[in-house]
C-alpha cells in the first residue's frame, strides 16, 4: 500500500499525531442544527438548556449567531451546557452552530474528534431544581463513612437539592424525597424571590443493602418539587449507593471494613470499530468483559469518560479511578489541552466531580497522569490546587481518596505524591518495600504495570499492605500508541525493539490488552486468570520462533501465544513451546495420551510450567493436580483440519430494546467440518434485514486497514465481529453472514444466519 493512501479514518500522509494516534485524521468541523423552543418573552423565569456530554475538542457554540467567551469549551472530555435562554428568538425556529477544532497534534492517542457523546435538551420552568450548570442529576446525595455501620446495616444519608426561583415573588413549595423501598419524607421551604435556596433531607437507612463487586446494590431516590396545590414543578432522580470506603496504610483500602485489593486495568476511551463514539451498549459492554475476567477496577485513563460507563460501573459492580488530565500547563503536543489549562481546569475538574459525585462505582479521583511538570515547584503547586478543588466539591468525609500517576517513582518524586492520599505508581514495583521505610503512613496504588511483569507487581501488591492494588496497561486494546505491544525477532540484535518494536504502517492499535478492540480475549488474559485465582487452569501454546531467531517481547508485550493445537504450517516434529498455567501444585502433560512429563508448579515458578513438545497432530491435554497428586482440573486443544466448512454466528444479545443505544455484538466463527476454529484468515461478509442495522465489522488484527463500515473483514485467529444496532422500531433482525471466497466450502454450504428481537424500551 502507498504510504500516502487513505484507508477509512488511516492516512499516514495526513494524520498529524502519526503511530500515536493510529494514524487517524481529524481537523475542524461545523455542526448546524435548527431546532423549536418557547418564546422567552411569554414564558419569563424559563430557561432552556443544551448539554454535551463530549466534544472533542475545542468548540465553539453560536445560538442565532450569537456567542460568548463562556460559550467556548476546549476540553474534549467533561460534559458541559449552554444556558440557550438569552439567544432565543421570540419567534418562529432557532439555530444552534458549533465549531469544533480537533487539527493539530493534540493527543498520545487516537481521541476522535467532534461530537462524540451524547447532547440532550432540557427546559426548566421559573420554579425549578439547580442542575449546577446544567450537568449533575439535580440532587446531591452523600454519606459520611463515619455514618455507615456495617455491622448494623445502617446508614445516615443526606439529599440536597437547590430551587431556582426566577419569579418576582416569593413563593412557599412542597419538596417531596422518595427514596424507593425506603422512605418518602417532605419538607416545606419558602423560596425567595429571584435567588436560589438550599433544602435537604436526612435519612436514617436500616438494613441497608451495601454496595460492592459481589452485590452492587443500587438505591434510587427520586425528588419532586411542587406548588402547594400539589401541581408539580420539576422532578429529579438519582441512583446512589451506600458503601463505605476508607485509605490507609496499616489496612490498604477497606471496601465495608473489609481489606480489598483493587484488581484493575487502564481502560482508554474508544469503542473500537466505533472508534470514540460512546454509544451506552458498548461501554456498558467493555465493563462486563473486564469484569467477567475478574476485574474489580478501572482507571479511566486518562480523562473522563462517558456517563454510560460509569453507569455501568455502578450496574455491574466495578470501581472506578476517574482520571481528568494528560498534562497541566505544560503540554506532550503542541495542541493538546496545555494550550488552555490555566483557563479552564478549575471548570473542568468542576464538570468531572459534580457530574459523577452521586456514583458509588467511584473510589478515587485521580487529577492527573504522568504530569510533565510533576518535578517543578509549579507542578507541585498545580497538584495541590487540583486536591484542594475536588475536596471541595466532594468532601474527604465521603471517603474517596484522591491520586495522581507518577513514572519511574524515586526520592524525586515526594513534594509531587505527599500533595495526594494515594501515590500512583506508573511501573515502579521497587519502590514498594523503600519507600514504605521511608513514609510508612503512604499509601500506593500501581496505576501502571507491565503484562509480562504482571506476577511481580501482584507479589508486590498481595504482601504489602500499604500497596492496594494494581492497574494493568492495558485492560483493553485501543486505538493509537501503535504497536507498543507488538513483538519482533532479534534481527539485527535482541536490541531491535527499543523497548518496543516499531512496528510501521499499518498497525495502528496499541496491541497491549487483555481484551482486543473487538471484546475478545487475547492470550495474556488467560495468565491472568490464573494469576487471579478466576480460572484453574490454563494452556498456551507458542507461535513457532523462525529458525536462528529470538523473540523480543515488547514492554507492554506479551510472548506470542495462542490457545490452539492446530498448526498448519509446522512440520511434525518441531519443538513446540507450551505453557500451562495453575495454581495447583504440578501439571501432567499428555500429547495423545502419552504423557510427556509431569513438573511442580509453585509462587517460585509464577504459577507457570514450561514443556518443549515436538508437534505431533492430535490431542494435547494438561492435568493440574493437588499435593496428593489428585486431579483437579484439565485442558485440551485438539488438532483441527484448518478447512473453512462452515460459519457459527453468536450474538451477546438475543434481545435488545429499540434504543439506539443499544446494540448486539456478533460473532461469527470459522470452523473446520468437526466443528474447531479455523486459525487461517478468512473473508466473511455480512448483511443485516428488518429492525437492525450493520453499523460497523471488526477483528482484533492490529494492522488489518479494511474499513469497519466495509461490511466484511478477514476472521483474525478464527473471528471477526459485527456490531448491530437497532433501527428504532420493535420487530425482528436477521443477521447473514458468509465466506466470500467462492472456492471455500464455507461459502458454498450456505450463509450463516442469526435472527434478534426488538422490543419495546
Amino acid at each position: 500500500m502507498a504510504p500516502d493512501m487513505r484507508v477509512g479514518p488511516f492516512d499516514p500522509a495526513a494524520s498529524p499525531g502519526q503511530k500515536q494516534t493510529g494514524y487517524t485524521v481529524s481537523g475542524m468541523a461545523w455542526y448546524r442544527k435548527v431546532f423549536s423552543a418557547f418564546n422567552p418573552e411569554e414564558k419569563k423565569g424559563s430557561s432552556l438548556w443544551i448539554r454535551f456530554d463530549g466534544i472533542y475538542m475545542a468548540s465553539t457554540i453560536i445560538i442565532n449567531g450569537k456567542t460568548s467567551k463562556d460559550m467556548f469549551f476546549p476540553y474534549g472530555y467533561t460534559t458541559f451546557a449552554v444556558d440557550a435562554t438569552p439567544y432565543l428568538n421570540t419567534s418562529g425556529t432557532n439555530v444552534i452552530a458549533i465549531h469544533v477544532n480537533a487539527s493539530g497534534s493534540n493527543s498520545r492517542w487516537y481521541a476522535g474528534a467532534g461530537i462524540f457523546r451524547h447532547v440532550s435538551i432540557t427546559t426548566l420552568n421559573s420554579l425549578s431544581f439547580d442542575r449546577n450548570e446544567g450537568i449533575s442529576p439535580g440532587v446531591l446525595v452523600t454519606t459520611p463513612a463515619s455514618k455507615i455501620d456495617v455491622t448494623a446495616k445502617t446508614a445516615d444519608t443526606r439529599f440536597t437539592v437547590a430551587i431556582n426561583n426566577k419569579m418576582e415573588t416569593s413563593k412557599e413549595l412542597i419538596v417531596r424525597f422518595n427514596v424507593s423501598g425506603v422512605e418518602s419524607r417532605s419538607v416545606k421551604i419558602t423560596a425567595n424571590k429571584s435567588t436560589q435556596t438550599e433544602t435537604f433531607t436526612e435519612m436514617h437507612l436500616t438494613d441497608v443493602k451495601l454496595w460492592g463487586p459481589e452485590h452492587p446494590f443500587l438505591y434510587s431516590v427520586t425528588v419532586e418539587l411542587m406548588d402547594t396545590d400539589n401541581t408539580l414543578l420539576d422532578v429529579v432522580q438519582s441512583v446512589f449507593g451506600v458503601r463505605k470506603l476508607e485509605f490507609d496504610s496499616e489496612h490498604g483500602f477497606r471496601l465495608n471494613g473489609v481489606t480489598t485489593k483493587l484488581y484493575g486495568g487502564c481502560v482508554h476511551h474508544d469503542n473500537g470499530p466505533l472508534g470514540s463514539k460512546a454509544i451506552a451498549r458498548a461501554d456498558e459492554r467493555r465493563v462486563m468483559n473486564l469484569k467477567k475476567l475478574g476485574y474489580n477496577a478501572i482507571r479511566t485513563s486518562h480523562n473522563p469518560v462517558s456517563p454510560a460507563f460509569v453507569e455501568a460501573c455502578d450496574k455491574h459492580g466495578v470501581m472506578l479511578m476517574e482520571e481528568a488530565f494528560d498534562c497541566f500547563s505544560a503540554g506532550k503536543n503542541a495542541d493538546d489541552y496545555h494550550l488552555y489549562f490555566n483557563n479552564s481546569w478549575r471548570s473542568d475538574i468542576y464538570r468531572m466531580v459534580v457530574r459523577d459525585r452521586n456514583h458509588p462505582s467511584i473510589i478515587m479521583w485521580s487529577i492527573g497522569n504522568e504530569i510533565p511538570i510533576r518535578n517543578s515547584p509549579l507542578g507541585v503547586d498545580y497538584a495541590h490546587q487540583l486536591v484542594q478543588k475536588v475536596k471541595e466539591l466532594d468532601s474527604p468525609e465521603f471517603g474517596r481518596a484522591v491520586t495522581s500517576a507518577y513514572p519511574g517513582v524515586g526520592n524525586q518524586a515526594d513534594p509531587y505524591l505527599n500533595e495526594l492520599d494515594v501515590a500512583g505508581y506508573n511501573y515502579s514495583p521497587q519502590r514498594y518495600q523503600l519507600d514504605h521505610q521511608r513514609n510508612a503512613s503512604r499509601v500506593i496504588v500501581a496505576t501502571e504495570s507491565f503484562p509480562d511483569q504482571s506476577y511481580t507487581y501482584w507479589e508486590g501488591v498481595w504482601n504489602n499492605s500499604w500497596v492496594i492494588g494494581d492497574f494493568i496497561w492495558t485492560a483493553i486494546d485501543y486505538i493509537g500508541e501503535s504497536a507498543i505491544g507488538g513483538n519482533g525477532y532479534n534481527t539485527p540484535d535482541l536490541e531491535a525493539c527499543g523497548g518496543y518494536c516499531p512496528q510501521g504502517f499499518a498497525w495502528h492499535d496499541s496491541y497491549c490488552g487483555d481484551i482486543d478492540i473487538v471484546g475478545l480475549r487475547k492470550p495474556q488474559s488467560y495468565y491472568r486468570s490464573v494469576l487471579w485465582n478466576v480460572s484453574e487452569l490454563e494452556m498456551a501454546v507458542h507461535e513457532p520462533v523462525p529458525p536462528g531467531q529470538q523473540e523480543v517481547v515488547a514492554s507492554w508485550g506479551w510472548p506470542d501465544e495462542r490457545q490452539t493445537w492446530t498448526w498448519p504450517s509446522v512440520q511434525e516434529g518441531f519443538n513446540m513451546s507450551v505453557n500451562v498455567y495453575t495454581r495447583y501444585n504440578s501439571v501432567s502433560l499428555y500429547l495423545n495420551d502419552k504423557e510427556l512429563g509431569t513438573q511442580s508448579v509453585s509462587e517460585a515458578s509464577q504459577f507457570t510450567a514450561n514443556f518443549v513438545v515436538p508437534y505431533e497432530k492430535g490431542t494435547l491435554k494438561a492435568v493440574a493436580k493437588d499435593k496428593n497428586s489428585k486431579m483437579q482440573a484439565e485442558k485440551e486443544f485438539t488438532t483441527g483440519s484448518n478447512k473453512p466448512t462452515k460459519l457459527q454466528l453468536d450474538s451477546d444479545q438475543q434481545e435488545l430494546t429499540t434504543s439506539r443505544d443499544d446494540l448486539a455484538y456478533v460473532v461469527a466463527t470459522v470452523q473446520d467440518e468437526d466443528n474447531r476454529n479455523v486459525v487461517s484468515a478468512v473473508d466473511v461478509v455480512f448483511s443485516v434485514e428488518g429492525e437492525g442495522e450493520l453499523l460497523a465489522v471488526g477483528s482484533g488484527k492490529p494492522d488489518d486497514l479494511t474499513s469497519f463500515y466495509a461490511g466484511h473483514r478477514n476472521t483474525y485467529r478464527g473471528h471477526v465481529v459485527a456490531i448491530i444496532r437497532p433501527t428504532g422500531k420493535p420487530g425482528v433482525i436477521q443477521i447473514k453472514a458468509q465466506c466470500s471466497d467462492e472456492k471455500l466450502e464455507c461459502s458454498s454450504s450456505g450463509a450463516a444466519s442469526l435472527s434478534i428481537t426488538t422490543k419495546q424500551a
